[in-house]
C-alpha cells in the first residue's frame, strides 16, 4: 500500500500542536484500546489532549477496526456527537 521511505511519509502526516490548538470545530474521536498499529496513546490520546473540543472514545476489546469490531459502539458515539446539531 505504502512505497518509498516510510518514515519520511510519516513525519510528513504529523500536524504541528498550533495548527491543531486553532480547531474550532467538535470532533469525536473513536479508537481501539487495543489497537497495536496505531496505538491509542501515540495518536488519539495526543489528537484529544491538542484539540479544544474534542471528545475521545476509547473502546475496551476492540483493534484497530472500531467500525468492524464495535459498530453499535461506533454508532452511539456518532449519535452522540451529532445529537447536538441533528434532531434524530
Amino acid at each position: 500500500m505504502f512505497s518509498g521511505n516510510l518514515q519520511k511519509l510519516a513525519d510528513e502526516w504529523v500536524i504541528p500542536d498550533e495548527q491543531l490548538g486553532r480547531i474550532t470545530a467538535d470532533i469525536t474521536l473513536v479508537h481501539g484500546r487495543n489497537d497495536l498499529p496505531c496505538p491509542a496513546q501515540a495518536t488519539s490520546v495526543r489528537l484529544a489532549q491538542r484539540i479544544q473540543h474534542a471528545n475521545l472514545v476509547l473502546l475496551s476489546n476492540c483493534g484497530h477496526a472500531p467500525a468492524a469490531e464495535r459498530p453499535d459502539e461506533v454508532c452511539a458515539a456518532l449519535r452522540l456527537a451529532f445529537a447536538r446539531h441533528v434532531a434524530f
